[in-house]
This record gives structure tokens, C-alpha cells and sequence, in this order.
């Protein structure tokens, strides 16, 4: 993942890509990062094994609020009501496909997935403290040790590992993680964590429909209503990124109303 983050640098991108080096005060809030992704996995992994993998795609979803409400928590960022529905919409979606249709509970594996959501809610806007540090290095250290940590857990848990998988799922994880990862930090430097995390809710959408693909899917109504509110919050986020370009925050909130 950091030979791609280098390669953009070569290509141009130098200026964009680099910052402050990282020092040994970051350590602290590196480590959380590693043990909140490492977190995340398990939980992810777990739930994914208990739901089919499109309604596991689209409750990832749930990730957009977490960041949200934790950038508002932690960085104060602003929200504005165009904002908020969207965040309200795609509750409602994850809700929805969380819910086991008996008594009025939600399902184990929702429950999982939503709680992989909270953990990387928090490591998003962990990685948004460090927006402003060099992309390359900060990639490869969550990179690095992340692996390590989900290895040896993997170990701990009765895991085994097989060669013949190595270089594809390095491959993978090289675009779907590292590159992923490079240009998240880059966007939080322009846009902020929360309307990032928004924007980074099209993926779902992307898994979604190469599970059908790959694994075809027999879709109730009520995942067909709750893929329309995801989508419905997605297209709130865009709006509200594409009206709030060029403006202060100031003038942001007195068209849009904002939630302080």
C-alpha cells in the first residue's frame, strides 16, 4: 500500500501527498489506531458471518454516521440540515437491514457490523488528526501495523495461513486498503472527516453489487427500501459538499442552518 501512495508521489502528486513528519507524540494516537482497526475486523468478520454479504455491504453505511458524529465531538465540524437528513437516512437504511423481522430485535451479525462501524467511526477521525502529517508515512504505518496486530490475532483465534493466498490478498488489500487509505487522508485535508466518511459510503453500494455478482441474492422489499435511503443519503452528502465548495463556514450555515 505505501509503493502505490509512493507512486502517486513520483507521478506529481509531491506536494499533495507529503506534510509534517510524524514524531514520537503521535505514537499514542498511531497505537489507538492500530488497536480501533484491529478491533473493527474481528467485529467485522464475525458479523459478516451471521448476513449475507450485500446487507452486510450496506450497513457499513453505518460507518458515515459514526464518523460524523464523533468529527462533530471531537473536531466540531459543522453540520448542516442537508447534512443531518443524510445522516438520518442512512440510520434508517442500517436499521432496517439490521432488523430480524421477528420480535422487533436486531439481528447478531447487524449487531457486530454496526459495532465494526463505531470502532472505525473513531479511527477515522483518529487518521483525520493526522491529516496534515506526510500521507506516504502515515499510510504505511497503519498499514504495517495493523497487519501485524491482525495477523497475530488471527494466530491467537485458531487462524492458519496459506501461502498459495498470499500475493492475491496482498493485492487486494493493496488497492482496496492502501490505496483507499491514501486518498481518504488526502480528501480529510480538504473536505473534513465527516463529509469524507459520507462521500466514502459509495462503497457499500460497490459491494453490494458485486456480492449479487459473485454470489447472487434474493432481496426482500425491505432491503430494496433501505438501499433507496442509503442512496438517498449519499446524494444528500454530494449536495451538500457540492454547494458548500468556495464558501466560509460562516456563510455555509446562515443558507443551510447548521447544527452547533
Amino acid at each position: 500500500m505505501a509503493v502505490l501512495a509512493c507512486a502517486l508521489r513520483i507521478s506529481g502528486h509531491r506536494d499533495a501527498l507529503g506534510g509534517e513528519p510524524l514524531g514520537l507524540q503521535q505514537v499514542p494516537l498511531l497505537a489507538l489506531m492500530v488497536v480501533l482497526n484491529t478491533a473493527s475486523a474481528i467485529a467485522l468478520v464475525a458479523g459478516i458471518a451471521l448476513s449475507s454479504a450485500a446487507a452486510a455491504s450496506l450497513l457499513g453505511n453505518l460507518e458515515v454516521v459514526a464518523t460524523a458524529v464523533f468529527a462533530w465531538l471531537i473536531f466540531r465540524e459543522p453540520m448542516t440540515r442537508r447534512f443531518v437528513a443524510a445522516l438520518m437516512a442512512i440510520t434508517l437504511s442500517g436499521l432496517l437491514l439490521g432488523w430480524d423481522g421477528g420480535d422487533g430485535l436486531l439481528s447478531p451479525g447487524a449487531l457486530l457490523i454496526m459495532l465494526a462501524c463505531v470502532f472505525w467511526g473513531l479511527e477515522n477521525n483518529c487518521t483525520r488528526a493526522l491529516a496534515d502529517y506526510d500521507v506516504v508515512v502515515v499510510t504505511r504505518a497503519k498499514g504495517i501495523f495493523t497487519g501485524a496486530a491482525s495477523a497475530v490475532t488471527a494466530v491467537c483465534l485458531g487462524g492458519s495461513f496459506e501461502p498459495a493466498s498470499a500475493l492475491p490478498l496482498l493485492g487486494v488489500g493493496a488497492v482496496s486498503y492502501g490505496l483507499s487509505i491514501v486518498l481518504y487522508i488526502w480528501a480529510q485535508r480538504h473536505i473534513g472527516a465527516a463529509r469524507t466518511g459520507n462521500l466514502y459510503s459509495i462503497a457499500p453500494f460497490v459491494g453490494a453489487a458485486v456480492s449479487w455478482m459473485m454470489y447472487g441474492f434474493d432481496a426482500q422489499p425491505m432491503f430494496w427500501l433501505a438501499l433507496a435511503l442509503s442512496a438517498l443519503g449519499v446524494i444528500l452528502t454530494w449536495e451538500d459538499v457540492s454547494r458548500g465548495k468556495g464558501k466560509g463556514s460562516a456563510e455555509e450555515e446562515e443558507e443551510e442552518g447548521s447544527t452547533a
